[in-house]
């Protein structure tokens, strides 16, 4: 047997003046988490532990699209080859624009008829975070390859004081 709790509360005082909410979101949290511990209750360690098996749509393909999306958002660096990637996987991807300009403001993910907003899949494949993650990993290859190139051209350069000392 489940137990729920409702709790409601009204924003409008006795003189029917509105109640300011400014720091509801934060007050919110910490009761939360003093109920939580109150009662024994579970705080989520975030979608790695959710059972997918049990997942119904469109909730099982929201997850497949965060499993998806995690590996393949590590390992890309442009866009033309995460959407190729994720095609290969059955994911479509679509991008919004600005108005009527060339402006991309946001990613629609789409699989088994279903289409998800970016940061609706999780909040760190909103558009944005997602080119953020793309030019990181761009910027990291470009690190990695630098030093090899570096060491060749310390290479060709010390062979060819050898052979102009001969």
């Amino acid at each position: 047997m489940s137990m729920l709790e409702i709790i409601a509360f009204n924003r409008i005082d006795n003189n029917g003046n509105t109640i300011s909410d400014k720091h509801e979101r934060l007050r919110n949290t910490r009761i939360c988490k003093e109920l939580t511990l109150k009662y024994g209750l579970h705080m989520a360690n975030g979608k790695e532990n959710v059972k997918r098996n049990r997942l119904k749509e469109p909730d099982k393909t929201k997850y497949e699209l965060y499993d998806i999306l995690k590996t393949e958002v590590g390992r890309c660096g442009n866009w033309n080859v995460l959407v190729a990637n994720l095609k290969r996987q059955g994911a479509e991807v679509h991008f919004s624009h600005r108005g009527q300009t060339d402006e991309i403001q946001g990613v629609v993910f789409s699989k088994n008829g279903y289409h998800f907003n970016g940061s609706k899949v999780d909040r760190r494949f909103s558009y944005s975070k997602i080119d953020a993650a793309l030019q990181r990993n761009r910027n990291e290859e470009r690190m990695r390859l630098m030093p090899k190139v570096y060491e060749m051209e310390r290479q060709n350069a010390s062979s060819d004081i050898t052979q102009s000392e001969l």
